[in-house]
């Protein structure tokens, strides 16, 4: 993605605070709970950026401030399966997992219409990750 630049123009924010994954809130508002390792609240602030390749492929991006903390990488719109995006990749700086930067970029692309399905074929961390956000 060297010299690409993406946009961040229409970014909204996620504040994140302890949960636990039963009880997920809305995404309308991209507000998530996050559970911490030391189960103290803590507040971040996420904004959201995409990118898109040639062929269609979209990349949305989470920072906070200036640092790129994860991606999600999804493919062209698929016609055959109501335009969904496939999941190729997710993600998440390892000094932000486990914190909600995964789930918040799935809401984002629900939210924006990315329609995003996931996979078949996952690691086992992404199978995990899958279960928690649902279809």
């Amino acid at each position: 993605m060297t010299g690409i630049s993406p946009s961040f123009n229409k970014t909204r924010s996620a504040n994140t605070k302890p949960h636990n994954e039963e009880s997920l809130p809305a995404s309308k508002d991209l507000k998530t709970k996050v559970q911490t390792n030391n189960e103290r609240e803590s507040t971040m602030t996420m904004e959201f950026g995409t990118l898109e390749d040639a062929i269609g492929c979209t990349t949305i991006l989470a920072r906070t401030g200036s640092e790129i903390i994860g991606s999600l990488q999804l493919t062209a719109p698929r016609a055959f399966q109501d335009n969904a995006r496939l999941v190729l990749m997710v993600q998440v700086e390892e000094t932000h997992r486990r914190k909600g930067v995964a789930t918040a970029l799935w809401k984002f692309a629900k939210d924006n219409g990315f329609n995003p399905i996931h996979e078949l074929e996952q690691t086992q961390d992404g199978k995990a990750w899958a279960r928690v956000v649902g279809d």
